[in-house]
């Protein structure tokens, strides 16, 4: 009775373990960060200059970050492709980028972090966005009165 009691506490403690240490963690990416500034507008043969920030929740051993430079978008200082290694948790590691700007066409570009060397049941990886001449849409709405006084927006769907 007493070694069924032992296992079964075991067992629970074991769950309770794995539940703190996998199931907490998926609450918020451990690769938290972005590019500043995540907005930019440039004209065409104007280099720009990003910095993307990582900031780990947990240390990890190794990251890949790739970085994907869209068609009228020229990365002129910089490595597409960088691994980390030995990140500390709470640390912020910096990437600075200076890309020259070939269109006035909207362009997004995206970097990817991908942690190597984990247990092959746990897989974290973190994608982060600028947009380069975003679409900026224009407000077609309108401010209209109710009919009681009170002003409300009127947006009009085609």
């Amino acid at each position: 009775m007493r070694r069924i009691r032992l296992l079964t506490f075991l067992i629970l403690a074991a769950a309770l373990a794995t539940f703190c240490r996998s199931g907490l963690a998926k609450e918020l990416n451990p690769l938290q960060g972005g590019f500043a500034p995540e907005k930019i507008a440039a004209a065409p043969g104007q280099n720009i200059t990003l910095t993307l920030s990582i900031e780990p929740l947990r240390a990890f051993t190794k990251v890949q970050l790739t970085l994907n430079v869209p068609d009228g978008l020229q990365l002129i200082s910089g490595d597409a492709s960088v691994t980390l290694t030995n990140l500390k948790e709470g640390k912020s590691y910096k990437i600075i980028y200076v890309l020259r700007i070939n269109t006035t066409e909207p362009r997004e570009l995206w970097a990817r972090a991908v942690v190597q060397g984990l247990p092959a049941s746990e897989y974290v990886a973190q994608s982060y966005l600028a947009l380069v001449n975003p679409d900026e849409k224009p407000d077609d709405s309108q401010i209209e009165d109710d009919g009681t006084g009170r002003k409300i927006r009127v947006i009009e769907v085609p």
